[in-house]
């Protein structure tokens, strides 16, 4: 095989590998919940969808929830890491009920769902289900990137502006106090 025919290979093969790395589902901030599909399987199972990207220049937070038949638990992963995962629900397999097709519905009933408090910046994340309706049932669910906080987040009390200075004036003084009481 001559020189060029190998490089022409390789480059083929270059382009098909990046571009399978590099196929995203792009998600605007505030654009409303998107489908995402899970194959049938025994749990940890991967959507098809994966990876899901998007950029924020402030806070923002990812919103999932199962939906169709209670039973899923979805997760998400950036990096490999596990950054949330959906409430624990019991399967109602075989049965499927009750059943929804709308995720806010679903966000607020006994469906698992999550939100998760992302910071500023680019993410590429994953949704695992940890948990399957039923091992033979293909299923999906939704999720959503908001900007903010999630709004379940409960606001972290602030500390004291006060405080810090006055103890450390307080133990200045208590220290200073110590030195001149021994040197007597």
């Amino acid at each position: 095989m001559k020189k060029w025919q190998i490089s022409v290979i390789f480059v083929i093969l270059a382009v098909l590998i990046i571009g399978t790395v590099s196929a995203s589902m792009p998600i605007s901030i505030g654009g409303g919940w998107i489908d995402y599909s899970i194959p049938a399987g025994s749990a940890p199972v991967s959507s098809t969808d994966n990876p899901f990207t998007y950029f924020s220049e402030g806070p923002s937070h990812i919103m999932i929830t199962d939906m169709y038949c209670v039973g899923d638990v979805p997760a998400v992963y950036e990096g490999g890491v596990k950054l949330g995962e959906g409430n624990p629900v019991t399967s109602t397999s075989p049965v499927c009920q009750p059943w929804t097709a709308t995720p806010d519905v679903a966000y607020a009933g006994e469906w698992s769902h999550a939100c998760i408090n992302m910071a500023p910046g680019r993410h590429s994340f994953d949704i695992v289900n940890t948990q399957m309706y039923a091992d033979d049932a293909a299923d999906g669910g939704k999720v959503k990137v908001e900007s903010g906080i999630c709004p379940d987040t409960p606001e972290a009390p602030e500390f004291p502006s006060l405080a810090l200075p006055i103890g450390m004036i307080l133990g200045l003084v208590f220290i200073v106090y110590s030195l001149q009481t021994r040197k007597e």
